[in-house]
């Protein structure tokens, strides 16, 4: 991944996909990670609080019923961002 993508994506940290197949844990950090394969963007891997928050801002502005069906999201997870936003 070239660096323009990386800081247009506020990546600051990159693994390789064979580094990330040997200990998936050990590559989760609290920034994004983008996992490289053959130099090239595979995926992105945060944390469960980034991806919880970015989950909730989305919300906000967005219909989280729609969010519910998109991402596949529980109806507890419905639950307690329509009681967030009461």
């Amino acid at each position: 991944m070239d660096s323009t993508m990386m800081k247009r994506l506020r990546v600051e940290h990159s693994v390789s996909l064979s580094t990330f197949r040997k200990n998936p844990a050990r590559c989760f950090q609290s920034t994004p990670v983008v996992v490289l394969s053959d130099e090239r963007p595979l995926g992105y891997l945060i944390d469960n609080e980034l991806f919880e928050a970015m989950l909730a801002s989305m919300a906000l502005s967005n219909d989280p019923a729609v969010l519910k069906r998109q991402f596949g999201l529980s109806d507890a997870w419905l639950r307690k961002v329509q009681s967030d936003d009461a």
